[in-house]
């Protein structure tokens, strides 16, 4: 119980919780417990979906979804408090991307995509990691025009923003 008292305590103070699901479904029952087990931390909250334009999946590398060595959901799940991911979930496995075998190179393989996964993996692990330190300075987004333009990105109509 003092525990889970601390780990409210850093919740409602500001800190970010990142839950990591190895097991390959959405519903296991290990992740379920879990989840039932966080909801708590939020008090009136539920778990849910992080949309696709929210900060985290572009606060470092311009993401369309969630990746992970497995490809699961295209989505994290949260819980928020006052407008920030308090707890997110990813149930894509994002720290086996990161396992190494005993001869150094990676022990677990990324399913479906292989190696182009294990980059995008990366990338949303470092966003993660970017948006819990810094968490949503970025939501305004005053830098992403001349990022798209260095990029030479084009929108559907040819315009360069």
């Amino acid at each position: 119980q003092p525990q889970s008292a601390m780990l409210s305590r850093y919740i409602k103070l500001g800190g970010t919780l990142l839950v990591d699901s190895p097991e390959g479904s959405v519903g296991g029952p290990l992740l379920t417990r879990l989840k039932n087990q966080l909801l708590p931390l939020a008090a009136r909250q539920t778990w849910q979906p992080v949309p696709g334009e929210h900060v985290i999946y572009n606060c470092f590398y311009l993401l369309k979804r969630a990746h992970g060595r497995l490809d699961v959901a295209p989505t994290f799940d949260a819980l928020e408090i006052d407008g920030r991911l308090a707890v997110i979930l990813s149930h894509n496995d994002l720290l086996g991307t990161f396992m190494r075998g005993p001869t150094g190179g990676f022990g677990l393989p990324c399913l479906p995509g292989g190696e182009p996964q294990r980059e995008l993996a990366f990338r949303t692990s470092i966003n993660a990691l970017m948006y819990a330190l810094c968490q949503d300075y970025k939501s305004e987004q005053l830098h992403r025009p001349e990022i798209l333009k260095r990029r030479n990105w084009k929108s559907r109509d040819g315009f360069v923003p």
